[in-house]
This record gives structure tokens, C-alpha cells and sequence, in this order.
């Protein structure tokens, strides 16, 4: 296990992440005041009710109810743990953490921080290869013969790596990387058999492949000149930090687009999506050096309710989009799928004609079943039973990967609409969905309602707010009205932390709150609403203080009325003089708890009970 952070590098880490940059890496925020607004992530909206706050450094939506801190974004966005949020703010802050236990391939290699800093390095040395060198013009101009020009190279860091069989070996002896490392990033080979080491990309053009957190892990290398002993494109084998199934392409850049979408184009490769991007077409992906697999959808899924698949027009292109749909299908996503013109691919049709033209082809993607439907009916005859019989188990396949019921039923409904056969004929030929395959969708799916506002007490949830607003009542609330007093769990830890927060002096109540509590997420969701909410609930004429001392009489009244409603039910006579004395005492006492000045003497005597 990873040894324990000290909670001082722990508040390093919160105190150098500004929330509204973090988050501003995956959502587009606008400023709304002193706030910051945009679309949640976490559930479905039109209007946007996710409020970023800068001076409390929290978040909250108004529509689920999600909040938190920098650190609880993280860990709900990317659906990590507390460690692995910790380490994604700690890489983009610059600052380290103790060592962690290292991994079998780290006790036996080296360590991922010497990788990713190889990697870094070596990207950018391709770089000034590619702008800086003489002998890189070849590569100059195959690239300003693709329209893609210096500007373009710069920002997606496109290098080259020349002709050399050593270049990248005496690079790395340079810079002090050992033979070790750079056999182990796969940057360089180690033959088997003599024993020769040699670069593994040369004379390429050089697109650095980075992870989610923009970190270089691998390259793809495309060649120059193709030859049949020469593969068109050469990849980075897998290391410790690249694994293909895991990998796509243009996602560190596609993310937040992704979001706002609510689908991924997915293309074959990164001449492509580059152009894509480029073109404005901000969502594009691809799977690298291998077919869409369960790790790709499932990270898609992370972020997308449906994918778009732009693949090759030929047969292994069509192939591959049916593949990639029923494993998208799996993951819970919906799937479109475009069919391009014969010969053309994302990129020449977009260099020829235009990010227009390539934009009226998307909006004539067909959703899987049709792609598959129009395939089948082109082969086979619907009139006879054989035809039908082949179509039908042609579906099967398909619709048996949809785990989501409704998409499932939908897919059932159409199917037969289309073949014009009763669906309950078709629902006896696809077998039921396999439920070890079913999506953990979370709280996307079935947001839960703004529990804040609704589902807890309210004057005890109006405390919290207002105390969050004013904590410097909280001697009025420490004084008056005990934590333990209050009904809702949820409301008492956070009106805990609230007042512990202000007795030593602690501005940061969302820090705090993990400080206070390991275990932090519910409470500190609840802190972030009440941090959001104060504006509703003050007036001009009724301030933070009055709104305290009328809730804590509320508060109060309400628990002498469930003090004398016990009372009645138990059982005790009307002739009982003690049971009508008490009683007559619990009607006077919840009558003058009516105002602050009558029913002071009576909190001070309920307090010290």
C-alpha cells in the first residue's frame, strides 16, 4: 500500500489547485458573479445549476445536489479513489509525494517518474528535430503536404525522428537516461539474439501519445517512405505506463468536449483526429495500434452517454465500426455510426472539401441497429425464410450486447418495425442481456434530488446554511443549541464541523472538513450546498443573525413538541396530577419559545439539561 501523505503535503496540494482551473479543465465555466456557472456533469440539464465558488474553493449543483471540494470533483468526475485524486492534483501542481509501494514491473525496472520525464523530454527533442534541423525537410514537407503546417506542429508537439539507428541512444547517453530506462519506455531495442541495441523509430514523423493528465506515455511514428519491409506505422510497446487497450488518442484533449457532447467521435487514427480537432470537431478520439476495446468504452463511458463511429468505408472499415458498436453497446453507450465516401477518411475529406461537408456526413449517422439492418438486407432476401433467419441471427449479436433495458426494447421495437414481424416474436430469438455485463452508472443515470433542500429538515439544514455564511455566529449556535439536538445525521456533522472550523479560526471549511473527517464525501457535499445557498436566504431587512435566533427557536420548539408528543402516548391518565403538570409545562414553554426574548431563559434551562 501507499504510505500515508502527511496532511501537510495534503494541504500543499489543496492550497496550489485552484478549483475553478481544475475544473475549468474539464467544463466550460462562465462567471456568475463572485461564481462560477456551467452545465453539470452528473446529471442531464439545460440550464446550468453547477456553481463553482472560488472564495470557498467548493462546488455544488443545485439540480443533483453533487459538492465538495477539489479534491471530491476528482474523485466523482474521473470515479477515483481519495489517493489517486491526490496524485492527478499532486502531478499538475508539481509537487511529490512520498514514494509509493513500488509495482512488480518498478522493482524490476525503472520507477514511472524517470518514464514520464523520458518521454517529456524525448517529445520535445523530436520537436526541435522536426523545426530545427536541415535533414528533417523531408519531413517539413510531407507534413505542409498534409496542410499541416509549424503552428499545427507546435501545438499537438509532432517531431521526427531521422534515419539514424543510434540518434535516440547517444540522445540518452547525453542526458543521462540509462540504457535501462530507455529499453524499458521502448524508446530503443534490445535485440535478443546479438544483443545490438538500436532506436526503434527512425526516419518518422513522431505524434507523442499522452495519457489523461496530458503526460507524455508512448509515440506512434509514421513513415516517410513506405516499403513493404517498412510498417506504415510503428508504435511504443507496451510499458508500465502504455497499454493500448487503455489508450486514446486526442482524449487529454477531447475530454471536456466530450462532456459538454455527451458523445465521442471516434476515428481510426491520428492524422484524423487531429484534423478533426482542428476543424472544430473537438470531440474526436482514437483507439492506438489496436481495435476499441471494454477499457476504451468503459473510460468513454466516463464521460459520454454515446459514442460516433467515423471508420473507413471499406470492408474492414465497416467491420471494425460493427465490432467497435457491439462493444460500446456493452459499456451502456448509445452508438451512431457514419459512413464516409469510398476511399476518404476524416482527414482528406475535410482537407478537400471542407469542415462543413464532413458536418452534414455526421448528421446523417445511422444508430447501430440500422448500420447493421441495411448491411444484412443488402445480402439477404427478407421474403424468405431462409433470408429472414439469417437477418435475424445477423441482430442477434447486437441487440444481446445492449445491457441497458430500455435501449435494449428500443432496439427490439424498431428491428421488427422495420422486418414487419410482432416484436414478441423477436424478443424469443435475442436472449436476455447478461447481467455481469450491466453499467454501473451512478448518479448520471438517476440523479438524486437536491436532498439539501428537500429530503433533510429544513430549518435544520437552514442552520448549516446560514452558519456557513456567518460563522461568526457561532458562538450564538455553540451557546444555544448543542449539535447533538438535531435530528438529521447529516446536518449534525456538518454543524460540528462548522463550529469546530470556527473555534480555531479555520477559513477553509471544505479543507477542514477532510481534515476532520477521512470518510468526508456526504458531509462535505452538504457543506458545499450551504456554502452556495446563502444569497436565498437572507433578506434586506432579515440578516444572518435573526435568521439564526429564529431557526434555533424552531429548532427548539420542535423538539418539545416530539418531547410532548412522546408524553401523550405513554399510556399515563389525565388524573395523573404529575402527567397534566408536565404536559401544561411543555404547552407554556413551546409558547414562549415564540420569540429570542421570551425563550432565552427557556434554551439556557434546555441546554444545561
Amino acid at each position: 500500500m501507499a504510505r500515508m501523505v502527511p496532511k501537510i503535503t495534503v494541504e500543499e496540494i489543496r492550497s496550489r489547485s485552484d478549483i475553478v482551473d481544475v475544473i475549468g479543465r474539464y467544463l466550460h465555466l462562465e462567471r456568475a458573479g463572485a461564481n462560477f456557472r456551467a452545465r453539470c456533469p452528473f446529471h442531464k440539464e439545460k440550464t446550468p445549476s453547477f456553481n463553482v465558488s472560488p472564495a470557498r474553493q467548493g462546488f455544488h449543483c443545485f439540480g443533483c445536489g453533487k459538492g465538495g471540494d477539489v479534491f471530491r470533483f476528482l474523485m466523482e468526475y474521473e470515479n477515483v479513489d481519495f489517493p489517486t485524486a491526490l496524485r492527478m492534483l499532486a502531478d499538475w501542481a508539481g509537487i511529490a509525494l512520498p514514494t509509493d509501494k513500488p509495482t512488480d514491473a518498478e522493482r524490476t525496472g525503472p520507477r514511472k517518474d524517470v518514464l514520464f520525464r523520458l518521454h517529456d523530454e524525448l517529445a520535445r527533442w523530436y520537436h526541435q528535430n522536426l523545426t530545427r534541423r536541415p535533414e528533417s525537410q523531408a519531413a517539413r514537407d510531407y507534413l505542409a503536404g498534409r496542410d499541416l503546417h509549424a503552428d499545427t506542429a507546435a501545438e499537438f508537439m509532432i517531431g521526427y525522428a531521422d534515419q539514424g539507428w543510434d540518434t535516440v541512444l547517444q540522445w540518452g547517453a547525453q542526458r543521462k537516461f540509462s540504457l535501462d530506462v530507455m529499453v524499458a519506455a521502448g524508446v530503443v531495442v534490445c535485440h535478443d539474439k546479438n544483443k545490438r541495441v538500436y532506436d526503434r523509430f527512425r526516419d518518422r514523423i513522431m505524434f507523442p501519445i499522452r495519457d489523461e493528465q496530458q503526460r507524455v506515455i508512448g509515440f506512434s511514428g509514421r513513415a516517410l517512405h513506405e516499403t513493404e519491409k517498412n510498417a506504415k506505422y510503428v508504435n511504443s510497446p507496451e510499458t508500465i505506463l502504455f497499454q493500448k487497450k487503455r489508450v486514446l488518442f486526442g482524449l487529454d484533449r477531447a475530454r471536456r468536449a466530450i462532456v459538454e457532447e455527451r458523445e465521442a467521435l471516434i476515428c481510426e487514427g491520428q492524422l484524423d483526429v487531429i484534423r478533426c480537432q482542428l476543424a472544430g470537431f473537438k470531440t474526436a478520439v482514437a483507439a492506438q495500434g489496436t481495435a476499441v476495446s471494454e477499457e476504451h468504452a468503459l473510460k468513454l463511458a466516463r464521460f459520454a452517454d454515446g459514442v460516433l463511429l467515423v471508420f473507413d468505408a471499406d470492408e474492414a472499415g465497416q467491420t471494425a465500426a460493427y465490432k467497435t458498436a457491439i462493444t460500446c453497446l456493452q459499456s451502456g453507450l448509445a452508438v451512431r455510426i457514419v459512413t464516409l465516401p469510398a476511399g476518404e477518411d476524416p482527414d482528406s475529406i475535410i482537407r478537400k472539401k471542407g469542415p462543413e461537408t464532413f458536418r452534414n456526413l455526421l448528421t446523417k449517422a445511422e444508430d447501430a441497429l440500422d448500420f447493421r439492418l441495411n448491411y444484412l438486407l443488402q445480402r439477404e432476401n427478407p421474403a424468405t425464410e431462409i433470408g429472414m433467419r439469417a437477418i435475424t441471427r445477423g441482430l442477434a449479436d447486437l441487440i444481446n450486447a445492449a445491457r441497458d433495458p430500455l435501449q435494449r426494447e428500443r432496439m427490439v421495437q424498431h428491428a421488427a418495425q422495420r422486418l414487419v414481424i410482432d416484436p414478441a416474436v423477436l424478443h424469443r430469438v435475442f436472449r436476455p442481456p447478461d447481467s455481469r455485463y450491466s453499467r454501473a452508472t451512478g448518479n448520471a443515470e438517476n440523479p438524486e434530488s437536491d436532498g439539501e433542500t428537500v429530503q433533510r429538515p429544513a430549518e435544520e439544514w437552514a442552520l448549516v446554511a446560514h452558519l456557513a455564511a456567518a460563522p461568526e455566529l457561532s458562538d450564538l449556535v455553540r451557546n444555544h443549541l448543542p449539535p447533538q439536538r438535531l435530528r438529521d445525521p447529516g446536518c449534525r456533522h456538518a454543524l460540528e464541523i462548522l463550529l469546530a472550523a470556527a473555534q480555531c479560526g479555520e477559513s477553509d471549511i471544505l479543507g477542514y472538513c477532510a481534515q476532520y473527517d477521512s470518510d468526508s464525501g456526504e458531509v462535505q457535499k452538504l457543506l458545499a450546498a450551504a456554502m452556495m445557498a446563502p444569497s436565498k436566504l437572507v433578506g434586506r431587512e432579515f440578516g444572518h443573525e435573526d435568521a439564526v435566533k429564529d431557526l434555533i427557536l424552531k429548532i427548539w420548539r420542535e423538539n418539545l413538541r416530539r418531547r410532548l408528543s412522546a408524553l401523550m402516548r405513554g399510556g399515563r391518565k389525565d388524573h395523573d396530577g404529575r402527567f397534566r403538570m408536565e404536559c401544561v409545562q411543555l404547552r407554556t414553554d413551546i409558547k414562549r419559545l415564540d420569540r429570542w426574548e421570551s425563550g432565552i431563559a427557556i434554551i439556557d434551562m434546555l441546554v444545561n439539561e
